[in-house]
């Protein structure tokens, strides 16, 4: 997963990234360097588009809205990253996956902060850490101090999810929590594979023939990283409706392929919520 530096004649121009997949470039489609890394964001785009549409129909506030707006750029970053194979592609998919983590952070914690001066405090740190990251990694390009500052955020976001379900009346927390939980654990299992055993990835590609996508692992991160991504967003939300005073209402539709739409209507506020507030 070095860097290369290859000009070839590739549609996008030479590559420019500081990390090169276990997919093979320009093999699928002379267009999109990486293509089964390609369109495996679909499955980070569509569902947080579905529920930011939701949302905004449902009357909730801002923040959630802007929750599932930030998968859906996520997965918009990281189509052109893997389309492209260009510097800037990387960063459009690897710092908005930083923005969001802040964002989802910030709406998991902050029925514990209830006074505006703990919340500011809150948002300053989290503003601050993620204009950190930006800086170091834009001069530094090195894709490890990225890795890890991401993780951090997750170990952070699990913590305090955890917390959160300790907490929580609603019924379906526990099992959002879990699943998007084992979702990220396994396609980190799988990325690491991807990473650190691409030979033996290639040669079981070779080995399928026809059923070679399926051993595309990066994409299988992304198809797990989408699922967990989306449910920790309703899981956040819930969390949020529940403090508020309203029973979070999730349905499944088919559309969803097994996962929850949020669709619990909030254009007026219940006798025992709180009032909703502009972010």
């Amino acid at each position: 997963m070095e860097q290369h530096d290859i000009y070839g004649d590739y549609y996008w121009g030479p590559m420019t990234t500081t990390l090169d997949w276990c997919e093979e470039n320009y093999v699928v489609s002379l267009r999109i360097a990486e293509f089964w890394n390609t369109v495996s964001n679909v499955w980070l785009m569509l569902p947080a588009i579905i529920g930011m549409i939701t949302a905004y129909s449902k009357g909730m506030e801002r923040r959630f809205i802007v929750a599932y707006a930030g998968v859906a750029c996520m997965g918009l970053g990281s189509w052109i990253f893997h389309m492209t194979l260009v510097w800037e592609g990387q960063l459009l998919d690897e710092l908005p996956m930083v923005y969001s983590a802040c964002f989802l952070i910030f709406n998991i914690v902050d029925y514990e902060y209830t006074d505006s001066s703990s919340r500011n405090r809150v948002v300053g740190f989290l503003s601050a850490y993620a204009i950190t990251v930006t800086v170091v990694y834009v001069y530094t390009r090195v894709a490890t101090f990225h890795q890890t500052a991401y993780t951090l955020m997750v170990l952070v976001i699990a913590y305090y999810s955890y917390k959160r379900v300790r907490a929580e009346p609603f019924r379906e927390a526990r099992a959002l929590f879990k699943y998007s939980l084992v979702s990220i654990l396994l396609a980190y299992v799988l990325w690491n594979i991807d990473v650190y055993a691409c030979d033996s990835v290639k040669r079981a590609r070779a080995w399928a023939g026809p059923f070679a996508p399926l051993f595309q692992l990066h994409a299988w991160w992304h198809f797990g990283t989408g699922v967990s991504s989306y449910l920790q967003q309703v899981f956040a939300c819930c969390c949020r409706l529940a403090h508020q005073g309203y029973e979070p209402e999730l349905i499944y539709p088919w559309y969803m392929l097994g996962m929850p739409l949020l669709v619990t209507e909030v254009k007026s506020l219940p006798r025992a919520a709180k009032p909703i507030s502009r972010i």
